[in-house]
Parts: C-alpha cells; structure tokens; sequence
C-alpha cells in the first residue's frame, strides 16, 4: 500500500501546520476554466511525488491508507473518504475555495496551485512545512504534488449514500418463513439517525418508553456494507442494504436473557434535512 500526504490530513491539523505558496512548474499544463466547475465531482488519489533535484519522484512508502477518493461538490465542501488497508473506510469534510486568477485551490490552511486538470486528470502542488502527521517543522519545505483521476459520474460509495437523516419504519425478525414484522423485538420503538460527512452518527430514539439520545463514531466497509459505531464500549455492528436511494435495512443479532439468538433487520426511511 503507499503511504501519501494526503489532503484531508493536512487540513485536519489547521492550528500546527503552515504552507508556503508552492513551487511553479515550468511545463505548460492543460487547465480547464473556470477551475470552480471542472473540479466538481469524484477524484481518486492515484499517486504522491516529492520533488527531488529538480524531479518529480514518486511517494510510495509503505502505509496503512489503500484508497483516498476526493469528492468536490457545489456547496464549497470536499467530502473525502479514506479507506485503510483493513477495508475499512471513514469519511471527513473540509471546505474548500477556489483562485481563479491565481488558479490555486484553497483548504486552509492549504494553498495548492493547480498544475494539471482536464475531463479526467487532476494536478495539485504545495509546499508542506510541517509534518501533517505530527504537526513538527520539517528541515526544509517538502514540495509535494498530489495526482488524481476522475471516478465516474454517478457513482457513489455506500459510506456516501449513508449520509444525511433516517427514519426508522420498522423491525422484522428472521424465522424459519423468512423475515416477518416483529411487534416485540428488543430495538428501539422510534428512532432517526443521522449520519455526516465527518464520520460522526447522532441517534435520537425512544427505547422501553424513554427517551435516549447517543453519539458515535461511525465507519463502514464500502465492499461488504458491514458498518461499525462507537460510543466509548458501546459498540453497534450492522450490515447496511440499499432497496432504492432512499430505504435502507439495517441487519444485526441480539442476544436476550435466554441465551438465544435473535437476527432482525430495522428499516429505515431516507427524510429530508
């Protein structure tokens, strides 16, 4: 796996990094203008250089991130998804701005300028000054440039169908007829939930009569649907189905008082922010 500087690690650390205007390229790039719409929509890091002696070497150290995908949207958002080599990925969102006379892009306090961007290719070049990771000054300023490829237009990962509010619209558990409604589950009796773009799920619910509100930290595996949640040791394990845009199953086991084992799968109704 290659370990690369990644955009969204840089902008994580806003207070201890500082970025001095990048080096200017002398090759004469394509750049398609205006720079603010042909930059929307899904790009998939594809590799990392370092310039060195005065040539652009590739970045591929061994590391735990197999797959970062920039998803630039019209709301002046970059919506980033990073996928780790276990499979899992989380998600994270930074704003971003655009210069056009300067042609650069802006995610403070990130300044990038672009080098390359036509229909399916995205360059971008900075000067890093301190360590994204630990946020300490490096000898000298790394020049670094980031290199993407366009993903397809509409298409999305599960992770970013998964955000915005849902509904719960009932519980059915699995019998030896199939999956039936179940009136007396041990789940919650109203629920929605929300989940964001910074990996972060707000449950508003009703469970036994009582009102319960709970946080989590949320990731998904975007192969397999498998979800995790995490709120301190309490931890949520689901496996999310899609039935359109805007209904989802999620399927989980519990495990009441009598030892047994329960397999259920809540439904839930996608609703407008």
């Amino acid at each position: 796996m290659k370990r690369l500087i990644t955009i969204g690690a840089i902008a994580s650390l806003t207070l201890s990094l500082t970025l001095l205007p990048s080096c200017s390229s002398d090759v004469n790039h394509e750049i398609l203008k205006p720079i603010s719409k042909h930059i929307l929509g899904r790009w998939q890091l594809a590799n990392g250089y370092m310039l060195s002696d005065g040539k652009w070497k590739p970045h591929d150290e061994a590391g735990e991130v197999s797959e970062c995908v920039y998803n630039y949207q019209d709301n002046d958002s970059i919506l980033i998804c990073t996928t780790g080599s276990d499979g899992w990925s989380k998600y994270a969102t930074i704003p971003y701005s655009i210069d056009e006379a300067k042609m650069t892009v802006i995610t403070a306090p990130t300044e990038s300028n672009v080098e390359l961007l036509t229909a399916d290719s995205l360059e971008l070049v900075s000067d890093v000054v301190n360590n994204p990771e630990t946020g300490e000054a490096f000898p000298e300023p790394i020049h670094y440039k980031w290199s993407f490829r366009r993903l397809p237009s509409g298409e999305s990962s599960l992770g970013e169908r998964l955000l915005g509010k849902w509904k719960l619209t009932g519980t059915e558990e699995k019998g030896d007829g199939g999956w039936k409604t179940s009136a007396d589950a041990p789940t919650s009796s109203e629920c929605i939930m929300t989940f964001t773009g910074n990996s972060l799920l707000f449950v508003d619910m009703v469970y036994e009569g009582a009102p319960l509100k709970q946080n989590y930290d949320w990731k998904i595996n975007n192969a397999t649907g498998v979800m995790d949640a995490t709120s301190g040791e309490d931890v949520l394990n689901w496996r999310v189905e899609f039935i359109g845009n805007d209904k989802i199953w999620l399927y989980y086991t519990v495990t009441p008082e009598d030892g047994s084992t329960l397999e259920l799968r809540d439904g839930f109704s996608r609703q407008t922010l």
